[in-house]
């Protein structure tokens, strides 16, 4: 869901993606559900969630936080763990974590072991690292994609995370959704959307929704084969926003990259 993959920052590869629907919709036109879960999830801009992403590069990573993507407020809050990256380890703490900041045109990660009393690293002239963490589209676009999928289906409905909800599938063929019109979404976010799962090598990808009663999303997941192998993306979301602002760390408790690499030799 795609980008760089810089040193420090191989568990923060992915884009995130809400997909979700309308719980209760017609059972006949699982399109319809959707297209109206589009226009239902329109008006918000934030989820508190859980996301576990199995890459076949990167590997298994999981975030847990806060993620904004709304317009003039794009970011995420976030704590990272990942258990099979070596460069992380260097930034997490003892219990394999570290807090990530991401806005518009920053990204920092919380030093398990400050420097120099500065517990912030600075990271945002990464090779695009704040674009890799930061939000660029809202959950109705991968909703919309999946509403135009041929084998579109309500697969059934099921209890998720104490919650009753419709579970929706469907196959997109990321080419030819580039070249679709998704309704109730811009261009530039039907592109942006095409362009992470292109950047995630794959081709073809398959998402599943499971709608609660709210017509909100309780859980989604996007998966796929790659060049390299399987991946799939997991997220639990806990609640809905309307944005918000990550704000900068001060200046007095930021350390660069450049004074990072230089203690560690």
């Amino acid at each position: 869901m795609r980008m760089s993959r810089p040193l420090v920052l191989a568990a923060s590869t992915a884009l995130l993606v809400l997909p979700l629907s309308a719980c209760g919709g017609d059972e006949q036109d699982p399109a319809k559900a959707l297209r109206d879960a589009v226009s239902a999830v329109s008006g918000k801009g934030s989820a508190e969630l859980v996301m576990e992403t199995r890459d076949p590069e990167d590997g298994t990573s999981t975030r847990e936080g806060k993620f904004s993507w709304k317009p003039g407020s794009r970011g995420a809050d976030v704590v990272m763990q990942t258990a099979d990256s070596k460069d992380f380890e260097q930034l997490a703490g003892s219990d394999g974590k570290a807090r990530l900041l991401s806005g518009k045109d920053f990204f920092y990660v919380e030093l398990d072991s400050p420097l120099n009393g500065r517990k912030w690293l600075d990271l945002s002239g990464d090779s695009g690292s704040e674009q890799d963490t930061t939000p660029d589209n809202g959950p109705e676009t991968a909703i919309a994609a999946l509403a135009t999928a041929d084998d579109l289906k309500k697969a059934g409905t099921e209890k998720v995370n104490g919650q009753d909800t419709d579970h929706y599938t469907g196959t997109v063929d990321v080419a030819e959704l580039a070249e679709t019109k998704l309704q109730g979404v811009s261009g530039n976010s039907r592109d942006e959307y095409a362009e992470n799962l292109r950047n995630q090598g794959l081709k073809k990808v398959r998402i599943e929704v499971w709608i609660g009663d709210d017509g909100l999303a309780v859980r989604t997941v996007e998966s796929g084969r790659t060049a390299k192998g399987a991946y799939r993306e997991t997220v639990d979301i806990k609640s809905y926003g309307d944005g918000f602002t990550v704000d900068r760390p001060p200046a007095s408790e930021v350390a660069t990259l450049e004074e990072f690499v230089r203690s560690l030799q």
